[in-house]
């Protein structure tokens, strides 16, 4: 017997109890065909007893109750009632226990406390009904056995303090059934006054069985028709856990990305192929340092297995929300199957998280996602609130940040993340944030994390993902036909095809067009792509069962519906163009603003958005959350803005005219003049970079090559080195670059990163590594020559002459560490080779080579130990230079680094007093021993007086000194 979930108002019923000297009110619920659960102390004494349902409802009923099992210790009763209409056949509730572990449960009860007391018009007074909502935190009252039911306190009364003795306003609510998870758990017996007016006590039902003698519970138990055993009551502590491991990983299991085949998506799992990652590490508490990135790429699964607060980020299409996804779905798994996790993942969009307070975020987000895939009742606020497995932290899988067009929210969201992460409840959550690339200095809002960049697939994984979604689609011979596809990419695709994204597209665009050519652009992939949605709408009849809707509307009215189906596309592009620049008006609202879409006269205002909200659903490009209408990828809004930014050649040269400052002479939009001095290029050249994307597809919506190279060495020769930038990134993404354009590119960085003559080695460094996207041999060539390059880095005599100690240069960066990085960043291995290098070179300022040491450290490299054991040798460095090498090898050796700051304690050229001091911060050595060496300290005449008077009163107190004077 399944029994019945949930409250049902149908079966709360009001306790109306004849005393022999007046009477009482409480509460009760029809908890199996003619028994009523109440609390025992409410019939006690009873002379007659009747349960009221449905007060001056039309299903009213008022029946004679008797008490058929009551048991004061427990202080609850069942009520015999007898058959009624319509209830009779009810099945008997469903019961459940309370794990012993640090939860807090979402309950519900139903009663007629007294502060529900009403006045009739007549002067007659009724008891009106009471939902209540509130939390229990499950090891509350264990001493006493019962729940600590908190909820929203009543109103105090106006009249209180005329009355000695007021009346309890829960009076009346004792006996209603708690519910939690659609299982009963305890039933309400008492209000502690002290507990203040937001508190109820209720009788535990996992307390009833050892607390009755075997032959009450068995009256007990064949009363309510049920198994009061311990291991027979689910634990429903775990039950809202369960309900989210259940519903989560099923939605998270569909494909994120559209599907233009008949039938369904193949799910995520069936087509996935891990991605590897490049680790990289923020060094300084400045956001604006360069990062220091790992040699080689690890398993992104295995970072997101950590659990750990990080960023994921990688381009448009690059897989991180296949990534979050599959995480989701595994970590899922692990736990419904009993193993550990780190942490347990829910996943988020960024846009969720700027208004309110996280639990609540976490709430009103899942909970819209999850009821598309089978949620039937709202994960509530406290569900996120606290852990959700003993010492287990949610992993918060935020996604999409980049999607948030306004940057000032963007950073808002870290900043309130970052708030969570250091305020009192930080032990509660992680977060894993994906975004595309943005700028250091935003994404160091969220603190210093590390930073994860998802990387291509190789050609290998390639060839692996193809067979897999030939595999999925069924197709013939898949393997072969994979091996033939792959083949058949050609240079040109084969780059994009690394892309998760793209080879997705490019995937179902061969299995549906198997004897066409592939796309030769992105821009030319998404067209093909929507081109085969549109068809596969129409095929699959989507379009007929959208028009039959109004076929009781006169054919005016079919005609107009059909205009707008036939506008769609341009309507879709129209929605796109608005949330790309902000704003959030409803998408309905959007639609129906436009003539093409105006609602006929005879069709209602609800049927009309209705009808329109229908086509929005069918086209394949969006999906509905909680009433709101999303695209399905970010790319997708960006290829339909596009569309709608491009959709004549008057628009276009607009278009372009207002991001690039052209100007446009109506049918002569290309003038191939400078700009004024006063525009400011350098926005223009961030907003390339930060929108790549985007300014991807308006470059490949221009149909002519002559213009579309006009425009790019204008890019070019405006924007110098960063406006190849933005050319080589275009590159990356696949959008059709001339080639004189490349070469254009190509050799201006290359003159820039081999002229000797400037003083700008940082943006001879840079050029080299903007080459190293577009020719990766004479890139990577100039960048190890530019490392090498001793006149290309800062002068140590000048450093010191100019800043008053090394803390001062915390903010500045060597460009000959800075080639050896860009190197590393591009996953280079010559790049941590001449990190090493470096560190070893006395030419370099001592902070930069203990700053090699750090990066190799952050890159996973066992030189940085050595390194820095050779810089805590060094006699030519300074003394307390060398200890604090020593003390650094320490936090990555401790024995090896101990050693080292116990020679350098008893050598005289090095800073004893500080050596010491650390020394004893790394454990690994005794007071009496370090007492020895502080003698010693205290005995040489040569020490300066105050470190002298540091080491006599640490001997004195055997306190370390918090720091040193």
């Amino acid at each position: 017997m399944n029994g019945a979930s949930w409250l049902q108002v149908e079966r709360v019923g009001e306790v109306i109890v004849d005393l022999p000297v007046g009477g009482r009110r409480g509460s009760g619920y029809l908890a199996a065909a003619g028994r009523v659960l109440t609390a025992a102390h409410v019939v006690a004494d009873a002379a007659g007893i009747q349960v009221r349902f449905d007060a001056d409802r039309p299903g009213e009923r008022v029946v004679a109750a008797s008490v058929e099992w009551a048991d004061a210790a427990i202080d609850v009763a069942v009520l015999t009632v007898p058959d009624m209409p319509g209830v009779s056949e009810v099945e008997p509730v469903r019961f459940g226990r309370i794990g012993e572990r640090d939860t807090v449960l979402h309950c519900r009860a139903m009663g007629f406390p007294r502060f529900k007391l009403r006045k009739n018009e007549d002067g007659t007074s009724y008891r009106d009904s009471e939902h209540v909502r509130g939390t229990c935190p499950a090891l509350s009252n264990r001493r006493e056995g019962t729940l600590d039911l908190q909820v929203d306190p009543p109103a105090e009364p106006h009249d209180k303090d005329k009355r000695q003795n007021p009346s309890d306003p829960w009076e009346g609510m004792s006996g209603a059934a708690v519910f939690s998870s659609g299982r009963i758990i305890g039933v309400i017996s008492k209000h502690h006054r002290d507990d203040g007016l937001g508190s109820l006590a209720a009788s535990r039902v996992d307390r009833w069985a050892e607390k009755l003698g075997p032959a009450e519970r068995e009256r007990l138990e064949t009363a309510l028709d049920c198994d009061l055993d311990l291991q027979a009551l689910p634990d429903v502590s775990a039950q809202e856990l369960e309900r989210y491991l259940t519903v989560a990983e099923d939605a998270a299991r569909a494909h994120p990305y559209a599907g233009v085949l008949p039938g369904i998506t193949p799910p995520l799992t069936a087509v996935y192929l891990r991605q590897q990652a490049l680790s990289h590490t923020l060094h300084h508490a400045d956001a604006n340092q360069p990062l220091a990135t790992a040699a080689a790429p690890l398993p992104a699964n295995e970072i997101m297995a950590r659990g750990e607060t990080c960023v994921v980020f990688a381009g448009p299409g690059g897989g991180k929300s296949s990534l979050l996804r599959t995480h989701l779905v595994e970590t899922l798994e692990r736990v419904q199957t009993g193993e550990k996790v780190n942490a347990l993942p829910v996943l988020i969009s960024a846009a969720s998280l700027a208004e309110g307070m996280l639990p609540e975020a976490l709430s009103k987000a899942t909970t819209a996602k999850l009821s598309n895939s089978g949620l039937m009742e709202e994960l509530p606020p406290a569900f996120f609130r606290h852990q959700p497995l003993p010492g287990v932290p949610w992993l918060v899988l935020v996604d999409g940040l980049d999607e948030i067009i306004d940057s000032k929210t963007r950073r808002l969201v870290l900043g309130k993340l970052a708030a969570v992460i250091k305020g009192e409840h930080g032990s509660q959550y992680r977060f894993i944030v994906a975004t595309r690339p943005l700028s250091d200095g935003e994404l160091g809002g969220l603190g210093q994390v590390p930073r994860h960049e998802l990387q291509p697939f190789s050609p290998n994984d390639l060839q692996q993902v193809v067979r897999n979604w030939f595999h999925a689609l069924e197709l013939p011979e898949p393997d072969q036909a994979a091996d033939q596809f792959t083949a058949d990419l050609g240079s040109h695709l084969t780059g994009l095809a690394r892309i998760p994204l793209m080879a997705a597209m490019l995937c179902q665009l061969h299995a549906k067009q198997p004897d066409q050519l592939l796309p030769a652009s992105r821009g030319e992939i998404y067209q093909r792509f929507l081109d085969l949605l549109t068809e596969h709408r129409h095929a699959s009849g989507i379009v007929t069962k959208t028009l039959a809707t109004l076929k009781e509307y006169e054919k005016d009215a079919l005609a107009q519906a059909d205009a707008t189906l036939s506008s769609l596309p341009a309507l879709i592009n129209r929605l796109a163009a608005e949330r790309h620049a902000g704003k959030d008006t409803p998408a309905v609202a959007i639609l129906a603003s436009r003539p093409e879409a105006k609602r006929p006269e005879q069709v209602p205002p609800a049927v009309w958005e209705r009808f329109l909200g229908n086509i929005l659903r069918s086209s394949g490009l969006l999906v509905e959350r909680a009433g709101r209408f999303e695209f399905l990828h970010q790319t997708l809004l960006e290829y339909c803005a596009v569309g709608h930014a491009t959709d004549n050649a008057r628009a276009r040269a607009k278009t372009l005219h207002t991001m690039f400052h052209i100007p446009w002479y109506g049918r002569r939009p290309w003038n191939y003049v400078r700009p004024l001095k006063r525009h400011n290029w350098w926005k223009d050249m961030v907003w390339g970079l930060s929108h790549a994307s985007y300014l991807g597809f308006l470059l490949d919506a221009i149909p002519d090559d002559r213009e579309l190279t006009r425009l790019l060495k204008r890019v070019i020769s405006i924007g110098g080195i960063e406006g190849c930038n933005v050319v080589a990134r275009q590159v990356q993404l696949g959008t059709r670059i001339p080639a004189p354009i490349i070469e254009t590119a190509v050799s201006l960085l290359e003159g820039v990163a081999r002229d000797t003559t400037t003083r700008d080695s940082h943006g001879r460094v840079a050029a080299a590594g903007i080459l190293y996207l577009l020719d990766d041999v004479r890139g990577g060539d100039l960048l190890v020559a530019l490392a090498d390059d001793t006149a290309a880095g800062l002068d140590p005599d000048r450093l010191d002459a100019e800043f008053e100690d090394d803390d001062s240069l915390v903010d500045l960066s060597d460009p000959r560490v800075s080639a050896a990085d860009s190197l590393a960043e591009h996953g280079d291995a010559r790049g941590a080779d001449l990190l090493y290098r470096l560190g070893l070179d006395p030419s370099l300022h001592r902070h930069f080579r203990q700053e090699c040491a750090d990066r190799l450290n952050d890159l996973g490299d066992a030189r940085s130990a050595d390194l820095l054991n050779f810089l805590a040798m060094d006699n030519n460095l300074d003394a307390s230079y060398r200890v604090a090498a020593a003390a650094r090898l320490s936090s990555l050796d401790r024995p090896r680094g101990a050693d080292l700051l116990r020679y350098l304690a008893q050598d005289p050229s090095a800073d004893r007093l500080l050596a010491i001091w650390h020394l004893s911060g790394t454990g690994e050595t005794l007071f009496p021993d370090l007492a020895d060496l502080l003698t010693g300290l205290a005995n040489d005449p040569r020490l300066p007086p105050g470190d002298r008077t540091e080491v006599e009163r640490w001997l004195a107190t055997r306190q370390r000194p918090r720091i040193l004077s």
